[in-house]
């Protein structure tokens, strides 16, 4: 949903680019990802959001993870930049993530698997559940994120064209 600062705009009616924060969270070999049908169009994307004007990639998912989890991390580990294109109907995207990760420990894990949605800043139709990597990799969205899952890899930019 677009905020009044994110940092989203159309170039042209068929033109859109975003700035965007995103968080692997990883347990055991599983990652976390949300479930949307929001749109009719069956969407599954790790958490995040639009940076917004004034505010640092890190700060964006803080706050995004508080909005969308109802959780405060500790110190999500900065894994890189995935730059993004991809076509929905007649509109082009151009999408700029910073990429954050964290290991999820067993009470986390917990709180995640049982998340209030009431209280969470997330569309009615939202769902987050734990997938395999494998099961992550023919779902997800965009599926280049992926490649940041690795704790302690070297920093990487990676480009995904769809």
């Amino acid at each position: 949903m677009q905020e009044k600062n994110d940092i989203r705009f159309s170039i042209s009616n068929k033109e859109q680019f975003s700035f965007r924060s995103a968080l692997l969270l990883i347990h055991d070999k599983s990652i976390l990802l949300e479930r949307d049908q929001g749109n009719g169009d069956l969407e599954v994307y790790v958490p995040g959001g639009a940076v917004q004007f004034s505010e640092t990639a890190e700060q964006a998912i803080s706050r995004e993870m508080r909005e969308e989890l109802g959780v405060k991390l500790i110190s999500p580990e900065f894994a890189g930049i995935l730059e993004s294109f991809w076509s929905r109907g007649a509109i082009s995207y151009h999408q700029l993530t910073m990429v954050f990760r964290q290991q999820v420990d067993e009470m986390l894990f917990s709180d995640l698997d049982h998340l209030n949605y009431r209280d969470l800043d997330v569309s009615a139709q939202a769902k987050m559940a734990w997938y395999s990597l494998a099961e992550a990799a023919q779902v997800m969205q965009p599926k280049g994120l992926l490649n940041f899952a690795s704790f302690g890899s070297p920093l990487r930019h990676e480009i995904e064209i769809d």
